[in-house]
């Protein structure tokens, strides 16, 4: 129970963390070799918490749909889903408008970031295709199968 409560830890964590990127800056090539590790990590992680995250939405949407003030839940649940894109839409206009970003790049570098963000990327950052929009993105999200980001390791 102890090594639980240790693991648990913030600081641990902290201290875990610094520990592997100063083994990824100082021994660069030998922790390649343990990058699996992190790549079936985070391939793991997408595999298990998209269903998880959609099945709590499906729920909470049940719950509501069986309360008996639904109408006044949505219309709040609209309101705080509007304001938050708002919100954060201002937030990207005015760091990009204040931070003067990409106001240093040259011709060169704009069209390949362009190109860069036309692509959409794969589980590991692989460039799979031009994007198809907002149903594109939100397709590649989710895997075709749960064994789809376990075959991305090998890559």
């Amino acid at each position: 129970m102890r090594v639980h409560k240790l693991l648990r830890s913030f600081w641990v964590n902290l201290v875990a963390i610094a520990v592997g990127v100063a083994i990824g800056l100082l021994f660069e090539q030998s922790a390649k070799y343990f990058s699996i590790f992190g790549r079936l990590y985070l391939s793991l992680l997408a595999m298990t918490v998209l269903p998880i995250v959609f099945s709590a939405i499906t729920h909470g949407v049940g719950q509501l749909l069986r309360s008996g003030n639904f109408s006044r839940s949505l219309g709040y649940l609209i309101v705080i889903f509007v304001g938050w894109i708002l919100l954060g839409a201002l937030i990207g206009i005015l760091s990009g408008t204040v931070g003067m970003a990409g106001s240093g790049l040259s011709d060169a570098e704009l069209n390949g970031l362009g190109k860069l963000l036309m692509h959409d990327s794969g589980p590991i950052g692989q460039a799979k295709g031009p994007s198809a929009g907002l149903g594109g993105s939100s397709s590649s999200s989710f895997p075709a199968t749960c064994f789809r980001p376990l075959r991305a390791i090998r890559a």
